[in-house]
């Protein structure tokens, strides 16, 4: 969204969303899943799918016709902030953790650094189709149908590991990171959402979704192993992954006014954090899966669940709140914090001057 446009609200939300990141990455690293499972459990299924929705909510634009000139702009200025910085982050972690180079580009995962690349990969499929229905004059419910199945399609494929490899070979499959290809539907969700934003920010606000949505999640969660058997572990991982998208939604947005607009120090918080989603998202692994991160923090033993719970929040906040502090000084030098961030160099500049020149611009 651009600056003067942007939604106070859905701020805060990826900045919450970006805080569950992080404590999932801490949770993986100092505790075992059956330590914590209902938390460990909740955030496995909503995590990531909400970054994607939100991801997907936040790139839909309303009257882009990804002809050639505005194709070509837009992946001239999404490559460096999606590929190369977050390259240069994972290189230097790659020498830092010692993990070989190969292997950690060929890895699924890319050691963590896959978000980035498979966000620009969604890029790539979204306006590839959207530019094929546009030639074949394919428009209105059928364009959208056209576009749900070629999500569905992609999300088939990276379900299909045999396949995969048998198709793409086990390096490339990992390099192109196709298991993760199965998030790419929630981003078509969030820029659905996006172009029916009124509708769907309208439903957000009604209290009975809010209650059926969070009621049919606990159901589901209780009788998940008797529920995959019937349906799949993909479906029901898809349906509690939607469910907890409408969720966090409609609590964000029934709550803005009282917690999470910018007037209100959580929400001032969160809708700040919102906004470097990018830096903590590169610079927390050096915190997290680090020799150093072992060291510093390392967990204690606490008999009750409640304690350890308080711990974690108390981890990610440090790790968070450090990310934050190096992205600052990063972003000091606006040639850096471009280069690094993909900060906007000329609004940089223009932040610093005093605001008697404001005024006269």
């Amino acid at each position: 969204m651009e600056e003067k446009r942007r939604i106070g609200y859905i701020d805060a939300l990826r900045g919450f969303t970006i805080i569950l990141v992080v404590m999932q990455h801490v949770i993986s690293m100092y505790y075992r899943p059956d330590e914590l499972s209902p938390i460990y459990l909740s955030l496995q299924q909503i995590r990531m799918p909400l970054f994607f929705f939100v991801s997907g909510l936040v790139f839909y634009k309303a009257g882009r016709q990804w002809h050639l000139k505005e194709t070509t702009a837009f992946f001239r200025k999404k490559i460096p902030v999606q590929l190369l910085s977050p390259a240069i982050f994972m290189f230097i972690y790659f020498a830092f953790a010692g993990i070989d180079f190969s292997f950690g580009i060929m890895h699924k995962s890319k050691c963590g650094y896959w978000f980035t690349y498979t966000l620009l990969e969604f890029f790539f499929f979204y306006v590839t189709m959207v530019a094929a229905c546009n030639k074949m004059h394919i428009k209105g419910l059928y364009k959208t149908t056209v576009i749900i199945l070629s999500g569905v399609a992609v999300c088939y494929i990276s379900t299909r590991s045999t396949s995969i490899n048998r198709i793409f070979g086990c390096e490339i499959a990992g390099l192109l990171g196709v298991e993760k290809w199965s998030y790419y539907i929630f981003f078509l969700l969030g820029a659905l959402a996006k172009r029916h934003f009124s509708h769907f920010e309208r439903n957000c606000k009604r209290k009975w979704v809010l209650a059926v949505c969070a009621a049919l999640f606990t159901a589901i969660n209780i009788e998940k192993a008797a529920i995959m058997d019937i349906t799949g572990y993909h479906t029901v991982q898809f349906i509690c992954g939607l469910l907890g998208i409408i969720i966090m939604f409609s609590i964000f947005n029934q709550l803005e006014k009282a917690v999470f607009s910018a007037t209100c120090t959580t929400g001032r918080t969160l809708q700040f954090i919102g906004k470097r989603t990018l830096e903590v998202y590169l610079i927390h692994f050096f915190f997290v899966y680090s020799n150093i991160g072992v060291i510093l923090l390392k967990q204690p033993h606490f008999e009750y669940t409640a304690l350890n719970l308080l711990y974690i929040l108390l981890v990610t906040s440090t790790v968070v709140a450090a990310t934050l502090a190096i992205g600052g000084l990063l972003r000091i030098n606006p040639t850096i914090g471009h280069l690094l961030f993909g900060a906007n160099k000329a609004n940089q500049a223009y932040s610093k001057l005093p605001v008697a020149n404001k005024n006269k611009e």
